[in-house]
């Protein structure tokens, strides 16, 4: 297991709001979710921790094979947090493509498909234009375009998780851009982009998709899901992948796509030190409270209401018709 001593940074969330970040030194592991088995949650990394000098360790996606407390005490003065508990998506690639709509996809699915692909191509004259980038030149050119389609989602700007110009995201991508791990893709209606994915790749052929938005203006046309379906059948051509990650959490698209889920969760391993113990506690508490808030909400019938009060009413998926 791949163990590197960096700075980890721990969200403070209400719903889908976040308060702040923590930033404390510790063990991170970098070793992908494929990769990893149940054992990897139970036990601290003691060896890794102890050459580190380090009194605490992350796993931000391990694999489970039951509910976790989240609080518990594992031994060797050491404790686990769970952050949280989730379902992983991913899609196996290195099979042909064909295989893979076969096995993966409904026939209903598949005709579905076919009619958006049909649809767009006669909206866009007969001519279908997408493009992957790669390669740090490359991508210096696509982040700006996808930052223009960014900036009309949801993710981007009520939940704050688009593609931003400058700071700490922009340059992790072009960092990964000069090492030749990072992967553009871009629908275009003509020269405007009208759709956009971002993902990494990740020891073990594996391609991570990280970004990704549609310009809502094109949403009768699931011009989202129509690249979704375009980047998974070229990367069944990339010999330099094998397997697709949707990443952590529920998502219609991501069960569509996928042929393997995996149930996961976000893990931290510490001494309880006074700033490990004031790290955990106030994020705990932090936690606790923005589910009793939503417990109340639910109580009260108002849940859906104050989801409207941060939400525009075009969602960022959306499912195939």
């Amino acid at each position: 297991m791949t163990w590197v001593y960096e700075q980890i940074r721990l969200s403070f969330r209400i719903g889908n709001r976040t308060l702040g970040q923590s930033r404390l030194m510790g063990i991170n592991c970098h070793e992908h979710i494929s990769r990893l088995d149940v054992r990897s949650s139970l036990e601290p990394p003691l060896e890794s921790l102890r050459s580190h000098r380090a009194t605490l360790a992350r796993l931000p996606t391990c694999p489970t094979d039951r509910k976790l407390p989240v609080l518990s005490r594992v031994g060797q003065g050491y404790y686990r947090y769970v952050v949280k508990q989730f379902p992983h998506f991913l899609t196996t690639t290195a099979i042909d493509f064909d295989h893979w709509l076969s096995t993966t996809l409904s026939r209903n699915a598949r005709k579905k498909y076919r009619r958006i692909l049909r649809r767009w191509r006669a909206y866009c004259g007969g001519e279908l234009h997408w493009r992957e980038y790669r390669g740090l030149e490359q991508i210096e050119t696509f982040l700006p375009l996808a930052r223009s389609v960014s900036a009309k989602t949801m993710q981007h700007r009520v939940l704050k998780r688009g593609l931003t110009e400058g700071g700490r995201r922009e340059a992790l991508i072009l960092e990964t851009a000069a090492r030749n791990m990072a992967r553009g893709y871009l629908l275009f209606d003509g020269d405007k982009p009208v759709a956009f994915n971002y993902g990494y790749l990740s020891p073990g052929k594996v391609l991570t998709l990280e970004y990704g938005g549609y310009d809502p203006a094109y949403r009768k046309w699931s011009v989202g899901s129509l690249l979704d379906f375009l980047v998974i059948e070229a990367i069944h051509q990339d010999p330099e992948i094998d397997m697709l990650d949707f990443g952590e959490g529920e998502g219609e698209y991501k069960q569509r796509f996928a042929n393997m889920r995996i149930d996961a969760a976000h893990v931290l391993f510490f001494k309880p030190t006074p700033r490990n113990l004031a790290l955990v506690g106030g994020h705990l508490a932090i936690s606790r409270l923005s589910l009793g808030l939503r417990a109340l909400l639910i109580r009260f019938n108002l849940l859906e209401r104050a989801k409207l009060l941060v939400r525009p009413s075009v969602p960022h998926d959306i499912p195939i018709v």
